[in-house]
């Protein structure tokens, strides 16, 4: 990931700004190496530079809070997303159902499905069954 930020800063320097993409791709990967602090700095950044975090960020962000066992944070980081307006898509619920599997609390992960739109709900279930192999 050093190498990606030293290749960032670079870039930034040849006046090549980072957008969106560009920085949820160091969320992620910092959230793959279990970096949170580091996540969430790449995430003060993105707001500094005055670019949003989407759907995409957020869905980093709560599926490291998951696989860390925080449902808190996965639940406030959420939250969070919705009152920013973005709207949750199926891979943001089916971790968020994960999460609720995860801290054996099935049926917080039920009514969560049972609040997600119909034509999210089919594609919530076709990525399970497709993680499931």
């Amino acid at each position: 990931m050093q190498k990606a930020e030293i290749a960032i800063t670079d870039a930034i320097r040849l006046g090549v700004l980072p957008n969106v993409v560009t920085y949820n791709f160091l969320i992620h990967g910092y959230c793959q190496f279990r970096c949170m602090d580091a996540a969430y700095s790449v995430l003060y950044r993105m707001r500094e530079a005055s670019i949003s975090p989407n759907v995409i960020t957020y869905n980093s962000l709560i599926a490291a809070a998951t696989k860390n066992g925080s449902l808190e944070q996965s639940l406030n980081l959420f939250e969070e997303m919705l009152q920013l307006g973005i709207t949750p898509d199926a891979l943001c619920y089916t971790t968020l159902m994960q999460c609720y599997n995860k801290m054996v609390k099935p049926d917080e992960a039920n009514r969560v499905f049972e609040g997600i739109p119909l034509c999210i709900k089919v594609t919530a279930c076709l990525l399970e069954k497709l993680k499931e192999g």
